[in-house]
């Protein structure tokens, strides 16, 4: 940590079972009385059993029609956006394949 850095840390303590995935983190937003209008949320992508095998992700959601929605989440391999038409001109082109993948070269 560099001088004047200072983090925040969220943790899941709840003990998981052997090869379990499905333990996540994360932050929400909220308006009023509508406590789920955005999320931040990280999740396992491994089981986290050793160091070759704790992997994880980050995914962004946003409140559509009242519907907590996962659109965008970043993995160790890929940045995916989620229910977003390859059609899209914000998707399709250079940057992003036709999966909605988010294409990254090496050079």
């Amino acid at each position: 940590v560099a001088d004047g850095d200072g983090y925040s840390i969220f943790t899941n303590r709840q003990a998981h079972a052997g090869s379990s995935t499905n333990e996540t983190t994360g932050f929400r937003f909220g308006f009023a009385t509508d406590y789920d209008v955005g999320r931040i949320t990280v999740g396992k992508e491994a089981d986290y059993s050793s160091g070759p095998n704790s992997d994880s992700f980050m995914s962004f959601w946003v409140d559509i029609n009242a519907t907590a929605t996962e659109r965008m989440r970043l993995t160790t391999t890929t940045l995916k956006l989620i229910g977003i038409p390859a059609s899209d001109p914000g998707v399709a082109g250079e940057l992003w394949n036709s999966s909605g993948d988010l294409k990254i070269s090496e050079g």
